[in-house]
C-alpha cells in the first residue's frame, strides 16, 4: 500500500519513491480498517489525508485545462474578428 488511496482502490495507478533513503512501515488493510472501527477519528484523519492529497494531485490537471482554455479563447476571437 504506497498510500491511504490504495486501501479503497484494488489496482493503483500511480507509485510512491523516495528521493533519499526512507523508512518504511506496512500494515495490512484489514488491520487499518479495524483500527478505524476501533478509533473513529483515526479513519477521518486518513480519509482527510486521502482528500488533500486528490486535490494536490489534480491542482496541475486544473491548471494546465484552465491555461488551455485562456490561451484557446485569446485565438478564437482574432479569428472570428476577420
Amino acid at each position: 500500500m504506497p498510500d491511504s488511496q490504495a486501501l479503497f482502490i484494488e489496482k493503483m495507478d500511480h507509485a510512491v519513491c523516495a528521493i533519499g533513503a526512507a523508512l518504511i512501515a506496512s500494515f495490512p488493510h484489514k488491520e487499518i480498517l479495524a483500527a478505524f472501527n476501533r478509533r473513529p477519528l483515526l479513519g477521518f484523519a486518513i480519509w482527510r489525508e486521502t482528500l488533500i492529497a486528490a486535490a494536490i494531485f489534480r491542482e496541475p490537471i486544473f491548471e494546465t485545462s484552465r491555461l488551455a482554455g485562456f490561451v484557446a479563447s485569446r485565438v478564437i476571437v482574432p479569428a472570428e474578428m476577420r
